[in-house]
């Protein structure tokens, strides 16, 4: 899939929140969502899963080791959203990396798209 945006986009924007049904660890590892690949771990006991109707294109955001964009968590709020660490150019696609735990859990290899 991907994502791209229609306009340029400045060092530091928001791009968006990664939206969806916060779960607490203890529901994140039931068989319900542990095999999702929209689970994001937002803090000590807090999980974000990212499908559903309350999701958002957020979600369509793929994985570089180089990435153009970062995820910035608030503990606090239970919120994480993405910020450019550079300029992006319109049609430019979007990436942020997983970090190593996502490649962990699933039996897929990352592959550099960037």
């Amino acid at each position: 899939m991907g994502l791209f945006p229609k306009e340029n986009v400045n060092k530091g924007d928001t791009i968006g929140y990664y939206t969806g049904k916060i779960l607490t660890d203890r529901t994140a590892n039931s068989s319900k969502y542990c095999e999702s690949k929209y689970l994001l771990w937002i803090c000590k006991d807090h999980w974000i899963y990212g499908e559903g109707k309350e999701s958002n294109y957020t979600r369509f955001m793929n994985h570089s080791s180089k990435p153009n964009v970062r995820l910035v968590v608030s503990v606090r709020w239970k919120t994480a959203r993405f910020e450019a660490i550079r300029k992006i150019k319109s049609g430019e696609e979007l990436f942020f990396d997983y970090g190593d735990e996502y490649w962990i859990n699933t039996d897929i290899d990352p592959i550099e798209r960037n």
